[in-house]
């Protein structure tokens, strides 16, 4: 058995940027590796591709989906097994802002 089920993975950077100092007050995790329900996420090409060019316009290299969230359903199947879907929503995407983008 691989380790991927043991342990907690992110793909992607940490989400505070480069010279943020905020303070971290909480977090959630909805899903993810260590939750035992069947939980699925299908990116489309089409939105990947288009996310990428919006990143690519930016100094940092990234794109900020400003009120983000999840929409969650759950399916059952002709079996009587149930899954769920999430869909990522979220105001249109904008480029990323970096310490040094005189944008920001």
């Amino acid at each position: 058995m691989s380790d991927f089920f043991n342990t907690t993975s992110m793909i992607g950077q940490p989400a505070q940027p480069d010279g943020l100092l905020d303070k971290l007050v909480s977090e959630q995790t909805i899903g993810g590796p260590l939750d035992p329900r069947d939980t699925r996420m299908i990116l489309h090409r089409r939105d990947l591709e288009m996310l990428l060019e919006v990143a690519k316009t930016s100094l940092s290299g990234t794109v900020v989906l400003n009120r983000a969230g999840l929409k969650v359903k759950t399916w059952c199947t002709r079996e009587g097994h149930h899954y769920q879907t999430m869909t990522l929503l979220s105001a249109p995407p904008k480029p990323g802002a970096s310490p040094v983008d005189p944008k920001r």
